[in-house]
């Protein structure tokens, strides 16, 4: 884990942070007497400007699937 703004009591490495990002999360539910299914998907902007700091990675996905069972 990496602290964007580098070390509070020395010199370090930092990132500098986007001051604007954008973030998108969808979802699809569907349900029926004694089961259900929820998809979700969640895909941000950059938070760090990519270009100052190569092995930063790009947008962030995220996508998750909920089977729900009932008796």
């Amino acid at each position: 884990m990496y602290f964007l703004d580098g070390n509070t009591f020395r010199d370090s490495h930092s990132a500098a942070k986007e001051p604007l990002v954008g973030l998108v999360i969808a979802g699809l539910h569907y349900e029926q007497k004694n089961w259900a299914i929820r998809l979700g998907a969640m895909v941000s902007s950059d938070n760090v400007d990519t270009d100052k700091v190569p092995a930063a990675e790009d947008r962030e996905l995220l996508g998750t699937i909920d089977i729900e069972w009932r008796f």
